[in-house]
């Protein structure tokens, strides 16, 4: 599982990342986790911040160069090489149902 939005009846949305997600989406968690505006369920993401570029170098030979750096406008840091931590730490496969387990809790209180 790479995302799954969770947002029922005016909760903040919670987002599952899993160890493989893309650096696009990781950039979405990190930016509403910092805000406060979503829990993250699921994996630590893989690490992967910065846009890469891939040259050839020989007919079976390529290597990526990266050509930007991510930075988070809130935190001033990037998540290259340790991922997005979750807000709840779970398996990327029980992430879904930890979150609808979150939200019915969160509801019930209201």
């Amino acid at each position: 599982m790479t995302s799954c939005g969770v947002r029922p009846s005016g909760l903040p949305p919670g987002f599952c990342p899993a160890t493989r997600c893309a650096a696009r989406k990781a950039s979405t968690h990190i930016i509403l986790q910092s805000l406060k505006r979503a829990t993250i369920i699921g994996e630590t993401t893989g690490g992967g911040a910065h846009p890469v570029s891939g040259h050839r170098i020989e007919d079976h030979f390529m290597i990526g160069v990266p050509f930007a750096r991510a930075i988070n406008p809130i935190t001033k840091t990037n998540w290259e090489g340790q991922g997005v931590e979750p807000d709840v730490k779970v398996p990327a496969d029980e992430a879904l149902d930890t979150a609808k387990k979150i939200a019915l809790e969160a509801i019930r209180k209201k």
